[in-house]
C-alpha cells in the first residue's frame, strides 16, 4: 500500500518538475499575484507602523515643545513681576528718603552756619 503511494507520488512530483514551465504558462498570475499580494501586505503595514510611529513621535516632540515654552513663560513672567515690584519699591523708598530730606533742607540755616564758619 506505501508502495503504491510512494509511487503515486513520485509520479506527481516529477511530472511537476518536467511541467512546471508549462504550468507557470497555464496559471501565470497564481504565484505572482500572491507574491505580489504578499509584498503589498508587507509594504502597507511598513508603512502604517511608520506612519504611526512618526505620529507618536511629533505627539510626543510637541508635548515637550510646550510644556517647556510654557515653562519659560511662566519663569520669564515671575521675574518680571518680581523685578517691577523691587523697583517700585526702590522708587517709593527712594521717593520718601527725598522727601524727607527735603523737608530737612533750610537753606537759612546752611548760609547761618556757613557765615558763622569764618568768624
Amino acid at each position: 500500500m506505501f508502495i503504491k503511494i510512494g509511487i503515486i507520488a513520485g509520479i506527481l512530483i516529477l511530472g511537476g518538475m518536467i511541467f512546471s514551465t508549462e504550468m507557470n504558462h497555464l496559471f501565470p498570475t497564481t504565484s505572482a499575484v500572491a507574491v505580489e499580494s504578499l509584498k503589498n501586505d508587507v509594504e502597507n503595514l511598513s508603512l502604517q507602523a511608520t506612519d504611526i510611529a512618526e505620529k507618536r513621535i511629533d505627539e510626543s516632540v510637541n508635548k515637550i515643545v510646550n510644556k517647556t515654552s510654557n515653562t519659560l513663560e511662566n519663569g520669564i513672567n515671575n521675574v518680571e513681576n518680581k523685578i517691577t515690584s523691587e523697583i517700585s519699591e526702590v522708587k517709593e523708598s527712594s521717593q520718601k528718603i527725598i522727601n524727607e530730606k527735603v523737608s530737612q533742607f533750610d537753606p537759612l540755616k546752611l548760609i547761618q552756619n556757613f557765615l558763622k564758619s569764618f568768624e
